[in-house]
């Protein structure tokens, strides 16, 4: 995903906000898209602030990105 942009990316709405971020999440995990990579970063970062908010499916892609990278513990809070 070239020049992926926050600030547009957040004026989306919220629904279609997860949607995208929950593909992205999901082509790197079953295909390893580097191109991806942003917009996980993106929703690494909400997951601190908005996991209540965030869809169950989105979150459960996250975890088993943090568990393939190692990562326990941000993995079980994913959870």
């Amino acid at each position: 995903m070239e020049a992926f942009d926050r600030v547009l990316f957040e004026r989306i709405a919220p629904q279609w906000r997860w949607s995208f971020a929950h593909i992205a999440v999901r082509e790197l995990c079953s295909r390893w898209r580097s191109d991806m990579l942003p917009m996980y970063r993106w929703a690494l970062e909400k997951l601190a602030g908005e996991r209540a908010a965030m869809p169950q499916a989105l979150r459960l892609h996250l975890a088993e990105a943090l568990l393939h990278a190692g990562e326990r513990e941000r993995t079980a809070a994913a959870l």
